[in-house]
């Protein structure tokens, strides 16, 4: 990270179009304006993207660890930038973090077993039932949707039906008895049997609660220790 933030790489398309639709967020202030548009114009595909003072914050936080980010200069920093819009963040909240280490949930993809994250962090139940409902509607064996309007509609389907799936929403440490065994009842062959007889019947499920939308990672480790994450 620290190579690629001061040497650079080149912009690609995707990332590019990515910055166009944010461009009025990234250029708003102007710590924004220096990394993304330094020259008074936000980059052009190809062009050579350098971060030096992104790369002198991981070299500080490789040598001070966690300290530098929670308690040390960088947490210093931050608290300051937010506070000075408005925001409510502080040093305290900061020293006040921890990471909770809990057991991963379980599920099964075509024989393989899969282990994620439990909530707060929904991503990882939406995935479980996600391919589950999947399964249960035979999709791993039938046309991919670039060839059927079927498995296309099948898929967006079961999309709607786990974002809507209020269940998840939940913290499992601190949830009720109730909650919890809701949000479990949900990831069993069952409910997805359920969901796939919905959606064969197009009346697809609408579960309780709101749809939340926003950014989810997976990542998957081989027994070589190879890694790739997808967001």
């Amino acid at each position: 990270a620290i190579h690629f933030a001061r040497y650079g790489f080149p912009l690609y398309d995707v990332y590019v179009g990515n910055w166009q639709r944010r461009r009025d967020v990234l250029l708003r202030h102007p710590e924004g304006r220096e990394i993304f548009a330094h020259d008074g114009a936000v980059p052009e595909a190809g062009a050579l993207f350098r971060q030096p003072r992104l790369a002198g914050t991981l070299e500080q936080l490789a040598a001070e660890g966690a300290e530098y980010a929670y308690r040390g200069a960088w947490a210093r920093q931050l608290v300051a930038a937010v506070q000075g819009i408005g925001g409510r963040l502080d040093l305290e909240d900061l020293a006040r973090y921890e990471v909770r280490w809990e057991e991963p949930l379980t599920g099964t993809f075509r024989g393989y077993e899969i282990r994620t994250g439990v909530p707060p962090h929904y991503g990882g139940a939406w995935l479980l039932l996600a391919l589950a409902v999947a399964e249960a509607l035979e999709l791993p064996i039938r046309p991919d949707r670039f060839q059927s309007a079927g498995t296309l509609y099948d898929e967006i389907q079961i999309s709607k039906a786990v974002m809507e799936a209020g269940e998840f929403l939940i913290d499992i440490r601190h949830a009720s008895a109730e909650a919890r065994e809701a949000f479990h009842r949900l990831l069993t062959p069952t409910a997805a049997a359920e969901i796939a007889r919905q959606i064969r019947q197009h009346s697809p499920p609408g579960l309780e609660g709101p749809t939340v939308t926003g950014s989810h990672n997976v990542a998957a480790i081989d027994e070589a220790g190879n890694l790739i994450a997808a967001t």
